[in-house]
């Protein structure tokens, strides 16, 4: 293939960055854009906002239409700080996405406000845009991505994954500063591009502008190995208006519902070296009494990680979504009663199954309420009847500890599931999501597949699978490191299996032994029926014959 012109058609924007030197971009048949292949790239992408957005229109002329230009900024602004930045005027050209939001002026810095031109890993960057918002605009989204010289994105976030998260903007001017650290990261040149959303999916939502590659940043080493791509977080996220009235909750999170199930805030060490130790513990769950099948599910080994991690993390609130018959829900119940912790533990189902693990109806919720009273009889443990959907009223923002979301198993059941309850987790929360291995056969781990590139996790995949997600914070995720998690959720993954050959064993054994003793017990009718039929017939033409039953011993 050497010195021959290879054409490569495709909508795989990564591999054109990666593979080509020059592109095309064509439009209904016509060529719009030729050139070098990060430029049409780039260019594909504003077009495709436009079009996405029924829009045909600069998003710079949209912006500049519907507002004044003002550059002062209001009473409630640091003056001194906003004349200072070394603010970069943005040119259409840069420019793409709906407009009802426009991105005027961007300013990238250190602390002391000295442009990031030369940075490393632990720098803490400051990236403040001056927004234009032509319309009362709901549920903003504010986000950054990272892209190495070939154009390839290396890391990014946006503020779904913050307590505050979306906010709703009136029309008049905003500062919007959002920080992060810069990471790890291979020596180079990189390019910062930002973004407004407007929606509440993370991942899919409208654009309303994004800013293409706005500065250069040149990253030296950090003195040490670098390895793969990550997600790097905003640590902040502060917006004021210039002049206007202040940023707004979003609609339905001003004033969220009481929540019923809200325990009081323990204290917490940040430090790490006064963290408890990760006990790994052989618990007895009362559960199987009734249900003894539950010891042979397939998550024998996730609920005993499950029971352990209540014990390391000592959550306030868990919540469980899809009880079914209790397996985990019993696990977090089991932990909370024998460490005597003043945890709530709610479960919620509607204990009618759906179209994946079947309509299991009354049997189930019989057994779970059965178990319920037998022994989890208080008010820390909770059983709310409810579509998951519903469910969310019951609960403040920023409440959960430790979410558990099983039952549903397409992948928009499962990403809706996300999305709707993300908001209700706490800072540093935990998500555990079953059925994430891909022999489970269920679209859970297709999005399991897509959500765990953005953010920490542990995972079991054995069986039907267990991911461990930190979405909010890597407080437990580095306690976890620390704690050696990954070695010790192999050695749960052992111990998960040979617990379940030793109890199907014993099952087995007993079987065998309830078959010996019918056998024995028909040898024995069948010696009296021989007895009988000698005595009346002297000759002894008959004779009988038995088992002899061996001692357990033997």
């Amino acid at each position: 293939m050497a010195d021959v012109t290879k054409v490569f058609v495709t909508h795989d924007l990564q591999a054109i960055r990666s593979v080509t030197e020059y592109a095309y971009v064509l439009d209904r048949g016509e060529i719009v854009f030729a050139g070098n292949s990060r430029d049409a790239v780039d260019f594909y992408v504003r077009m495709s906002h436009r079009v996405s957005d029924g829009r045909d229109r600069s998003v710079a002329d949209a912006g500049s239409a519907a507002l004044g230009r003002r550059s002062a900024p209001g009473a409630d602004m640091d003056a001194d700080r906003f004349k200072r930045l070394p603010w970069i005027d943005l040119k259409s050209s840069q420019l793409s996405g709906a407009g009802d939001v426009l991105i005027r002026r961007v300013a990238v810095t250190k602390p002391d406000l000295a442009p990031a031109g030369t940075v490393q890993a632990g720098d803490r960057i400051s990236v403040d845009l001056l927004l234009g918002c032509a319309a009362t605009t709901t549920h903003v989204i504010v986000g950054y991505l990272l892209s190495d010289r070939l154009g390839n994105q290396i890391c990014g976030e946006n503020s779904c994954s913050l307590a505050r998260g979306l906010v709703a903007l009136d029309p008049g001017e905003h500062l919007v500063r959002l920080e992060f650290v810069w990471p790890e990261i291979q020596p180079g040149d990189y390019t910062l591009t930002v973004g407004i959303g407007e929606g509440t999916d993370p991942l899919r939502h409208v654009v309303q502008c994004w800013a293409h590659s706005v500065v250069k940043l040149n990253a030296i080493s950090p003195g040490r190995a670098i390895h793969g791509i990550f997600n790097n977080p905003i640590t902040k996220l502060d917006i004021a208006p210039l002049g206007g009235s202040a940023a707004r909750p979003a609609p339905g999170s001003a004033a969220p519902p009481s929540i019923r199930w809200r325990m009081a805030e323990p204290a917490r060490s940040a430090d790490l070296s006064q963290q408890p130790a990760w006990v790994v513990s052989e618990p007895a769950y009362e559960s199987d009494v009734l249900n003894p099948q539950l010891a042979i599910s397939p998550w024998q080994g996730h609920r005993d990680f499950a029971y352990d991690l209540v014990g390391f993390a000592r959550p306030r609130l868990i919540v469980e979504l899809g009880v079914h018959y209790g397996c985990s829900y019993f696990a977090f119940c089991q932990a909370v009663k024998d460490r005597d912790l003043p945890s709530r533990v709610v479960g919620i189902d509607t204990w009618e199954g759906d179209e994946h693990c079947g309509h299991y109806g009354g049997e189930a919720y019989e057994t779970v309420a059965k178990t319920m009273a037998a022994s989890f009889a208080d008010d820390r443990f909770v059983l709310h009847r409810a579509r998951f959907d519903q469910a969310t009223e019951a609960f403040d923002d920023d409440s959960i500890d430790l979410l558990h979301i099983d039952g549903l198993h397409t992948y928009d059941a499962v990403r809706s599931d996300f999305t709707t309850w993300l908001p209700k987790l706490a800072r540093d929360g935990i998500i555990l999501m079953h059925d994430i291995a891909s022999s489970s056969g269920y679209e859970s781990a297709r999005f399991w597949a897509e959500i765990k590139q953005r953010h920490p996790h542990f995972e079991f995949l054995n069986r039907w699978g267990l991911g461990i997600l930190f979405p909010k914070g890597e407080r437990w995720y580095r306690a976890g490191l620390a704690e050696g998690v990954p070695d010790k959720i192999r050695g749960y993954l052992y111990r998960g299996e040979w617990l379940v050959d030793r109890y199907r064993a014993s099952i087995d054994l007993q079987w065998q032994r309830g078959q010996t003793d019918r056998w024995w017990q028909e040898s024995e009718r069948f010696k009296q029926r021989v007895g009988e039929l000698e005595r009346r017939q002297p000759s002894g033409w008959l004779r009988a014959f038995g088992i002899v039953r061996r001692s357990d011993g033997d």
